[in-house]
């Protein structure tokens, strides 16, 4: 029962992209024609999210940014044919050298996890039968990266870093505090206790955003002060629209 009801909520509704909502959300922000839309996918892993932005809301412009060095080898030949741009970087909340983490599900080296991390835990977690490898990878934040690229509003900003979420937003100070964000959907799950950034962080730094849980086809409002309800450590797609925008 318990299952069946976290389900009801949005938790663990991730098989396809219709059934997170992703879809859905998509189809609703391109129904409000904007005249110019800009899309940063942080996290873009090989560019799935970054090709359905792009298929949906056609006249996008969209910015994939991925910090494995070997998924970003893809991520780059998926944007230069698809339409959108690719950078190699980590987005958090301080400018320096990180360690990502990540495995390998063969023995050849190619077929590696799509949950790379900044949190080891992640793997000792899964209890994978292979090693795991680390990556040195230069981060900055995502005041800088706007900057560094001349981008002046961001309408979408779609977050999916494996618990490190709520870095990237710390690094977004800037940003946040003179509007230029207008959607956030990012992912909320089994990693955040490894980052111990509960559901009630984003929502004290997301002050000027409604927090949603993504459905099927709905948003369906967060109550934050609801502990039993709103702090559930089980992947969630969690959208914030800020309070000017009118989108439900």
């Amino acid at each position: 029962m318990f299952a069946l009801s976290t389900r009801g909520l949005g938790v663990l509704n991730y098989e396809n992209p219709t059934l997170s909502g992703e879809n859905f959300l998509l189809r609703k922000i391109a129904a409000q024609h904007w005249t110019d839309f800009t899309c940063i996918d942080v996290g873009a892993n090989i560019g799935s999210y970054s090709y359905s932005v792009k298929k949906i809301i056609n006249t996008a412009t969209v910015y994939a940014v991925e910090p494995h060095p070997k998924t970003f080898l893809k991520l780059k030949k998926n944007a230069h044919n698809f339409g959108y741009f690719a950078f190699n970087i980590a987005l958090s909340n301080n400018n320096s050298l990180v360690n990502i983490f990540d495995t390998f599900l063969d023995e050849s080296g190619d077929d590696y996890s799509t949950h790379a991390s900044l949190y080891k835990e992640v793997f000792m977690e899964k209890k994978y039968d292979r090693q795991v490898h680390v990556y040195q990878v230069q981060s900055m934040t995502l005041d800088e990266f706007l900057v560094d690229n001349n981008i002046n509003e961001v309408n979408l900003l779609k977050i999916d870093v494996e618990g490190h979420e709520y870095n990237v937003l710390l690094g977004a100070h800037e940003a946040l505090r003179s509007k230029k964000i207008g959607i956030i959907q990012f992912e909320f799950n089994s990693m955040n206790r490894f980052s111990r950034v509960y559901m009630k962080d984003f929502a004290d730094l997301l002050s000027d955003y409604r927090l949603y849980r993504l459905m099927q086809d709905f948003l369906a409002p967060i109550q934050v002060d609801n502990a039993l309800s709103s702090e559930l450590f089980a992947y969630q797609n969690i959208v914030a629209i800020r309070q000017d925008i009118c989108l439900i």
